[in-house]
């Protein structure tokens, strides 16, 4: 796992103390269907996210496909400045 996905598994651990690193996946959701995630922690985690890498989420994503631990990490790395 890399520290960036390492980082973002401690920061959806914070929301859900219960659910073990290896019980996040790169294609589990993070919302219903999947960790359970309800809308409020999973803007709360964008939000950690932004204060954190200085990169932007934009509502699109919540509305799209579930939102996973891979869709946060491929977003990251391509919005990340260089």
């Amino acid at each position: 796992m890399s520290d960036l996905a390492g980082e973002l598994v401690s920061m959806i651990q914070s929301h859900l103390p219960a659910v073990p690193a290896d019980g996040v996946g790169r294609d589990v959701p993070l919302g219903s269907g999947g960790l359970g995630l309800d809308s409020v922690a999973i803007v709360v985690l964008l939000l950690e996210c932004e204060g954190r890498w200085g990169v932007a989420f934009p509502a699109e994503m919540l509305e799209q496909q579930p939102l996973t631990l891979g869709r946060l990490i491929d977003h990251l790395h391509s919005h990340q400045a260089s």
